[in-house]
C-alpha cells in the first residue's frame, strides 16, 4: 500500500501537461514492433516501473493509444489476443527523434553490409526497419558523395560464405527478452539426431559466430554449461522465474576455452589435462607472398620474422593450443611449413600424410 507521504510528494512533483508527454512518449517507446506486442495492463506495469508519475489508470493508457493511432498510423492493435487489445507496430516502423540524418544513414547502410554475412536472417530482420529508413534518406539526400557511397565500400570474407540456418523470430524473441529481464524460458529443442527434446533453460549469454547464434546456459538440475543453437529451438516460452544463481560464471572465459576448440579441453581428463600447454611457441615458415600479411597482421604480440635462406619468410609467435589454429595451417597448402614445435610438426605431417593417402586411392 501506498504511504501519504509518498501519494504526497507525488502529487507535489507532477506537472500534468509535461507528465502527459513525457509518458506517451515512454509509452511508444515500450511498444514492440510485430510480431511482438504487449496490452495494456502490461504498459502500465512497466511505465510504473520506470518513474512513479507514470503510474496511471489502466483505461487511461487505453484512451491514449487509440488517440495516438490517428497520429501514428503504423501503431496498431490486435483485438484476439486475452488479456485485452495486444499492441505494436507495424513491421517496417522507425522513429526517429531527431530525423536520421546523412552521415548516421550512411552508417547505417555500411552497417547493413559489413553484417550481413555475419548475423543470420532473424537478427537482421529486427535491423531492417533502420536499414531501409537509411536508404529513403540517403536517395533524398542532393548530395550524390553520400548516396553513392555505399557503392565504393565492400566486405570481404576470408573464409567461404555459408548459407546461414533460419532462426525462428518468435524464438529469437523470447530469448532475447529471458536474457535481458534474467529469466528462464522453456523450449522445444531438436538435437542432431533428430530427436526432439523440452529444456528449462537459464541462459547465461548469447556468441555470434559465423552465422549462428548460441545460447550459453544451463538446464534446470544440469549444473554444466552447454551450447544451444538457437536454429534448433522449435519453439520457445518465456517463464515467470528468474535465473538459478552461476556467480563463477564468465562468459569471455567460457568463449576463449570452449569456442575456438582447445585441445585443453577437447582432447584432455582430469588425468592428462595438464599434460596439454594451453598455448604453443609456434614457429612457419611463409612463401613471401604470404607472408605480408602475417607482416601486416601478426599472430601474436610477440610475433617475430626473419627472411630465410630459401627466399621464405620465418615467424614466431605464442599462440592458442587449438584446433583452429591447425585449421588455420593446413588452409595454406603447399605454401606453409610448420617449422615447430616438434610435436606440432608431427601432428601435421601424419595429417598430410593420411590427406595423401585419400586422394591417392583414386
Amino acid at each position: 500500500m501506498k504511504t501519504d507521504t509518498a501519494d504526497a510528494v507525488k502529487r507535489s512533483n507532477r506537472h500534468e501537461p509535461k507528465d502527459a508527454i513525457l509518458r506517451h512518449w515512454v509509452m511508444l517507446q515500450l511498444i514492440p514492433r510485430e510480431p511482438g506486442g504487449i496490452n495494456a495492463q502490461q504498459l502500465r506495469e512497466k511505465l510504473a516501473a520506470i518513474d512513479p508519475l507514470y503510474d496511471v489508470h489502466k483505461r487511461t493508457i487505453e484512451r491514449n493509444l487509440m488517440q495516438m493511432m490517428s497520429v501514428f498510423p503504423s501503431l496498431d492493435y490486435d483485438d484476439s489476443q486475452a488479456g485485452g487489445n495486444r499492441w505494436f507496430w507495424q513491421k517496417d516502423t522507425v522513429m526517429d527523434v531527431p530525423r536520421l540524418d546523412a552521415k548516421t544513414a550512411l552508417m547505417f547502410r555500411l552497417a547493413e553490409s559489413f553484417l550481413t554475412p555475419m548475423f543470420p536472417r532473424a537478427t537482421l530482420n529486427e535491423l531492417k526497419p533502420h536499414f531501409r529508413q537509411a536508404e529513403r534518406t540517403l536517395n533524398e539526400v542532393d548530395d550524390r558523395g553520400y548516396s553513392r557511397w555505399p557503392e565504393k565500400v565492400k566486405l570481404i570474407q576470408n573464409s567461404l560464405r555459408l548459407r546461414h540456418p533460419d532462426i525462428r523470430a518468435e524464438v529469437l524473441e523470447v530469448v532475447y527478452a529471458a536474457l535481458f529481464e534474467e529469466r528462464q524460458f522453456q523450449v522445444q529443442y531438436q538435437r542432431r539426431n533428430g530427436e526432439h527434446r523440452e529444456y528449462e533453460v537459464n541462459p547465461r549469454g548469447l556468441v555470434f559466430r559465423d552465422g549462428l547464434i548460441y545460447c550459453v546456459c544451463t538446464l534446470t538440475d544440469l549444473p554444466e554449461v552447454r551450447q544451444l543453437p538457437l536454429h534448433r529451438m522449435l519453439k520457445a516460452d518465456l517463464l515467470e522465474s528468474l535465473l538459478t544463481p552461476l556467480p563463477d560464471f564468465n562468459l569471455d572465459q567460457y568463449v576463449r576455452e570452449y569456442f575456438d576448440y582447445p585441445l585443453r579441453a577437447l582432447q584432455a581428463n582430469e588425468n592428462t589435462k595438464d599434460s596439454i600447454p594451453p598455448t604453443l611457441p609456434l614457429r612457419i615458415a611463409l612463401d613471401a607472398i604470404n607472408a605480408v600479411h602475417l607482416q601486416e597482421a601478426p599472430l601474436s604480440e610477440d610475433q617475430t620474422g626473419e627472411a630465410l635462406p630459401d627466399g621464405r619468410i620465418g615467424f614466431t609467435a605464442t599462440v592458442a593450443n587449438t584446433e583452429r589454429l591447425r585449421w588455420w595451417l593446413l588452409s595454406y597448402g603447399v605454401r606453409l611449413e610448420v617449422l615447430g614445435p616438434p610435436e606440432l610438426r608431427e601432428e601435421i605431417t601424419t595429417m598430410v600424410e593420411r590427406m595423401g593417402g585419400l586422394y591417392a586411392k583414386h
